[in-house]
């Protein structure tokens, strides 16, 4: 009976299936209803016509992907709240991005925002950095569905690859039928799931382990609650250093060069516009992200003494925020089933944002410049194409991804070896510029970025 209760009623089938219908609907009505996607700048770019919530749900939901829902959870769960500043530090990122990125990135005209590299240095950097950066997204959504496929086994019992070829080939659907303006609408749907799904486990959670009082007293206990560990240990995993200065760093140099995300802000009409969605979208984040580590010492308070991994109540910790909603709220209708139409809302968004960045940057730095007598009807063709490649491709990643056993274990690495890749790949085309042009040429050629940045303040 107790095995019965920690599984998926029909009730619950019912409420995830509404959100993916849902999101499916609205992609399928954009792309057969609105006649205007017939150029990649309609179907990338919705036009430049969106407005600030679509946008700013849009980035927001993108951003936050079962990473958050599973895994940050899980690190409040292992290591505390010392995390809690990313949240602080999400407003002074969303300072520079208004300040310095966004008007730099709408001023370029482009919908690839790795064009800066072409008109800062030559063609073959933008394109081997853009080769890069799909591969790295691939890398990470590979692993983002595959930590959800394994959460919804845990409460499904339906097999990992029936679930994961399942929301791949919806997710791709609706993002190449839909479009850009599809995935944005459909991505406000998700934002809400995914956020009543966190407010839905924080309540029932409280009520369960009895109250902010036991909550505080165990997590005070272990040492959870302390976020003011000046530790200067670098092999220390969370320090008040970290989770700042590190931090800090790490997420500006993602949140600064995501095409995911500013792609979304590249659909705004005007700079001012996109700068509120940053704003709104950013602040959402940061309060996502504390609600996660909320429910990370909610979970801890319930298992500190008996830790699920050690008693083999489940297989990974991909699994733990699934394992606790289920013995938490597993005798209640429907609230089991918003939980993990959240957590997939969560895997969507993020895929589908993958499903349409990604081909867009191919598209233009890739296709385009080889075929430039293509029309537009077939450019939008090609593009709708490129989707379904990108999630051909997600799957056959997901071969090396599974091995990891935590969500956030795989996103990190591979982001930061990336990004130190790319770095390297402009100080070398640098240095080589530097070398081959004397001061003469450089002097008649001045910096064409210049006045862009000149001109990227408020």
């Amino acid at each position: 009976m107790e095995n019965e209760q920690r599984l998926l009623k029909s009730d619950d089938y019912v409420v995830v299936a509404a959100m993916v219908i849902v999101s499916t609907s609205i992609g399928i009505y954009y792309g057969i209803t609105k006649k205007k996607q017939s150029s990649p700048f309609e179907y990338f770019l919705a036009g430049r016509r969106m407005t600030l919530i679509p946008m700013a749900f849009s980035a927001f939901a993108t951003g936050m992907g079962p990473a958050t829902v599973l895994g940050t959870p899980t690190e409040s769960y292992n290591f505390g709240m010392q995390i809690v500043w990313w949240c602080i530090i999400q407003f002074l990122i969303a300072f520079i991005l208004n300040w310095i990125f966004i008007p730099l990135y709408h001023k370029m005209g482009s919908m690839n925002v790795y064009k800066f590299l072409e008109v800062r240095y030559n063609t073959k950097t933008k394109n081997v950095v853009t080769t890069m950066a799909a591969v790295r997204a691939i890398l990470q959504c590979s692993n983002i569905v595959y930590g959800t496929a394994t959460a919804l086994n845990r409460a499904t019992n339906i097999e990992t690859w029936v679930i994961i070829g399942s929301i791949t080939g919806i997710c791709v659907l609706y993002t190449s039928v839909g479009g850009m303006k599809g995935v944005m609408w459909a991505d406000v749907i998700q934002a809400v799931a995914m956020v009543l799904s966190f407010v839905t486990v924080i309540v029932m959670g409280l009520i369960y382990v009895g109250g902010v009082g036991p909550v505080w007293k165990r997590s005070y206990e272990s040492g959870r609650l302390q976020i003011f560990n000046f530790d200067t240990n670098p092999t220390t995993r969370h320090t008040f250093w970290t989770s700042t200065v590190g931090y800090f760093f790490s997420y500006l140099a993602g949140a600064s060069t995501s095409q995911l995300v500013h792609q979304r802000y590249l659909t705004a009409p005007t700079i001012k516009e996109a700068r509120r969605g940053n704003m709104l979208s950013l602040s959402m984040t940061a309060s996502t992200v504390f609600l996660s580590q909320i429910i990370g010492i909610i979970i801890y308070a319930e298992y500190h003494t008996c830790d699920p991994i050690k008693s083999k109540t489940i297989q990974n910790m991909n699994q733990l925020v699934p394992e606790f909603v289920m013995k938490v709220m597993g005798a209640y209708p429907i609230l089991p089933g918003l939980f993990f139409a959240g957590l997939l809302a969560a895997c969507l968004s993020t895929m589908s944002s993958v499903y349409n960045s990604i081909p867009a940057i191919i598209m233009e730095s890739l296709i385009q410049p080889s075929k430039p007598n293509m029309s537009a009807k077939q450019a939008t063709v090609v593009c709708k194409l490129l989707a379904v490649v990108v999630g051909i491709l997600n799957i056959m990643c997901i071969l090396f991804t599974k091995n990891f056993p935590n969500v956030k274990q795989v996103l990190v690495p591979v982001s930061v070896l990336f990004f130190c890749c790319q770095l390297c790949c402009e100080f070398i085309v640098a240095g080589i510029r530097q070398y081959r042009f004397d001061n003469r040429w450089i002097s008649a050629h001045p910096d064409p970025l210049r006045p862009l940045i000149a001109t990227s303040q408020f």
